[in-house]
């Protein structure tokens, strides 16, 4: 069902699937998106107990489900080039688990820049090529199908990052 709002609505719902218009940018709006996550991390997800993250995470996820499938509609494509919100909600997936796993069972520590840029081109690499898999899920309806590939790609990342976490 098809449902129509009013211009301002559309706007907003553009404006919060496009990263604040990122997403029209030159740069790749995945990229760009991608970035911003891994900016804003610090100050939102990391260090966060499991139960507060869950608690924050769940519904961003779902929010984003909802805003991209409304992308779909208001541009009149399946999986919007320029709707990045997908790519923005998937780091703190990429980031906060492995973080936690080895903040608690290894140490010492990773510098947090080599973290943060490993996570961000692990997860870039895991979005572009999309390997075990993960481009079936893009073929999932609505935004359900735009979020599932990019949260499957983190997923791996942070596998990766726990694997390289024990190696250090």
């Amino acid at each position: 069902m098809s449902r129509n709002y009013p211009i301002w609505v559309n706007w907003l719902i553009l404006t919060v699937g496009t990263c604040g218009g990122s997403g029209y940018l030159r740069f790749p709006p995945g990229t760009t998106a991608s970035f911003i996550g891994i900016l804003l991390y610090p100050i939102t997800f990391q260090s966060m107990p499991p139960l507060y993250f869950v608690l924050n995470y769940i519904p961003c996820v779902c929010g984003s489900v909802w805003i991209l499938s409304q992308c779909e509609r208001i541009l009149g494509k399946k999986d919007p080039r320029r709707a990045n919100l997908d790519e923005l909600v998937a780091i703190p997936l990429c980031l906060w688990p492995a973080e936690f796993i080895l903040s608690k069972f290894s140490q010492p520590p990773v510098n947090a820049y080599i973290w943060l840029t490993a996570g961000f081109l692990l997860f870039r690499l895991f979005d572009i090529l999309k390997p075990f898999g993960i481009r079936k899920l893009e073929s999932l309806p609505g935004g359900i199908g735009i979020v599932a590939d990019d949260l499957a790609a983190a997923l791996a990342t942070t596998a990766c990052l726990t694997a390289f976490g024990f190696m250090v």
